[in-house]
């Protein structure tokens, strides 16, 4: 069986922004957690949407917010993928698994 696809989101975040506090290591790798906000409408930047990361319940609850950290933009939107056949995915793109040039 294949998947349907119901669009394509493309993000960028801003890794000086995070609050390295929330970062939380699980059984394989270091993770965080984010919330993405999409808008009826794009902005005035042209975003489709925002990334806002999440730092926990108990910071949620208590009244906390968590910094906007990125964007998000449609790559390729749920009505340009109605019909359509889906398409062989693009090489993936060369990462830099040398965490020393992150901030945390």
């Amino acid at each position: 069986m294949e998947k349907k696809h119901n669009g394509i989101l493309s993000a960028q975040i801003k890794l000086m922004d995070i609050d390295k506090s929330a970062i939380y290591v699980g059984a394989k790798n270091k993770y965080l957690n984010v919330s993405i906000i999409l808008y009826d409408e794009k902005n005035e930047y042209d975003q489709h949407g925002m990334i806002s990361q999440d730092l926990g319940k108990e910071r949620r609850e208590s009244g906390e917010k968590g910094p906007i950290i990125g964007n998000v933009t449609w790559a390729i939107k749920p009505s340009q993928m109605e019909g359509s056949a889906p398409s062989s995915p693009s090489p993936p793109a060369k990462v830099d698994d040398d965490d020393d040039d992150f901030p945390f």
